[in-house]
This record gives structure tokens, sequence and C-alpha cells, in this order.
């Protein structure tokens, strides 16, 4: 899942692939911490995606319920459908409920 340490657009209501250069140069020069929550983080992805392809398949589980949960990838796959992108993943099958389902009062986004 991606929450405001690891996400722009959780951090700050603001996704940095909308953000104009010259908005992207003043965060960029304010943030202290160049993370996958920086401004830059998913830009340099795009463009590392454009110029090189995809060099990892995304990895999801399906589990029983019918449920989605992202195991590696989570930021390729937000880029690539802003950015109109197809990409490759590879799914594992879980033989259980995911722990939204198990656990209805845990705070989850599904899929």
């Amino acid at each position: 899942m991606l929450f405001e340490d690891n996400c722009h657009f959780q951090k700050t209501g603001q996704c940095s692939l909308t953000l104009t250069e010259n908005e992207v140069t003043e965060l960029a020069d304010l943030e202290k911490y160049n993370g996958k929550n920086s401004v830059n983080y998913c830009r340099n992805l795009y463009i590392s995606l454009n110029e090189s392809g995809q060099l990892e398949d995304i990895e999801l589980t399906r589990y029983k319920c019918g449920h989605y949960a992202f195991t590696d990838g989570q930021h390729r796959a937000c880029v690539s459908k802003l950015a109109k992108m197809d990409l490759n993943a590879h799914i594992d099958f879980e033989d259980s409920f995911c722990n939204k389902c198990l656990n209805p009062n845990i705070d989850a986004v599904l899929y």
C-alpha cells in the first residue's frame, strides 16, 4: 500500500507526474529526503521505464476472496497507469483470504 512515507501523492495530495517543471524544482529544493515519497521518485521511475523498459515484473498476490495485493511494483503500476503504459505482472495465488477480509476493521485498500 502507498502511504505518506512512500508516496508523494499521499504525502501532499498532488501526484508528482502531474506537476509542472517549475513546481517540481521548487519542491525538490525544499526536500531534505530523497526517498520514495520525494517529488522526483516517480518522475525518475517514469523516465527509466521509457528509456530502459520494464526490467522486472510487477508482483501480485491474488487471494481466495478475489482481492489482490502488491508484493512488489506498486509504484511501477501507478506510473504505468498514469502514463498509459502496459507492464508485465506475475500473479501468485494464495489459498487464503486477504487480511482485510479476515479482519474487516483494519485500514486497507483492496484491489
